[in-house]
């Protein structure tokens, strides 16, 4: 009964989301026709994604009803795959990436990382790797193609002293890349926007120094919104419910 229950409660939140992207769509101006310029396409609006829903208030508003990683223990079992820890035990995988990986990198690189982020967003998760989880990272650039979430995450970095950022433009369908070579290649929740992953991986490598760390979080499998019954037997298990 606690699965129905559940089940019937990701249907009402799914319902919810619905009408949350009903509403942002709305307001969001018409996309018009794509033109050509120095051989380049661009949008006359300016470059726009669909993740820009996620600055409406209402949506923020519905987040924990609607992210699915607020189904309960579903972060407990996300993060167990990582580290093997529970999340009391910082078992957070930036807990464990940072322990494992960026600090030997950076005392290995004689205390000076870099790390760019592929379609960074709002750079909301970016930002958090260093205030919240202490990545020691000194150099920041972010990329992302659309024009309002990039504004976003420059605002909030520039509020981030520690570390030295930049921001810049991204396509991941252009032959474009950047040029020069970071210790970390960060991509979160974004690889699937490319169509061509074979050469998305190709240019990853290039941009890597030597014994640099490619992080990738993203949805992988066989679709991206399935959630397979184990892992729903998992985090429904009345055992692990605390209503």
């Amino acid at each position: 009964m606690t699965i129905v229950r559940r089940f019937r409660t990701i249907c009402h939140n799914l319902n919810r989301l619905t009408e949350v992207l009903r509403i942002v769509n709305k307001r969001a101006k018409p996309f018009r026709p794509i033109v050509s310029v120095f051989g380049k396409t661009r949008n006359d609006f300016g470059h726009q994604t669909t993740t820009r829903f996620t600055l409406d208030s209402t949506y923020q508003a519905s987040q924990k009803d609607l992210d699915w990683m607020s189904v309960p223990w579903m972060p407990e079992y996300v993060n167990d795959l990582v580290s093997g820890k529970t999340l009391n035990d910082h078992g957070h995988w930036a807990e464990y990436a940072r322990d494992r990986y960026i600090i030997p990198l950076k005392e290995a690189r004689g205390g000076e990382i870099n790390m760019v982020s592929l379609a960074c967003g709002s750079g909301h998760i970016e930002a958090s790797l260093i205030t919240q989880f202490g990545w020691p990272l000194t150099k920041f650039l972010g990329l992302e193609y659309d024009d309002e979430l990039r504004a976003t995450v420059s605002g909030r970095f520039g509020k981030i002293s520690t570390c030295q950022s930049d921001f810049g433009y991204f396509d991941f369908n252009s032959p474009d890349y950047p040029d020069h070579q970071f210790d970390i290649v960060f991509a979160c929740h974004s690889l699937h926007h490319a169509t061509g992953i074979d050469l998305l991986l190709e240019k990853i490598n290039q941009m890597l120094r030597s014994d640099g760390l490619f992080i990738g979080i993203d949805y992988f499998g066989p679709t991206r919104f399935q959630i397979e019954f184990d892992v729903i037997a998992y985090c429904f298990d009345s055992g692990r419910m605390s209503s």
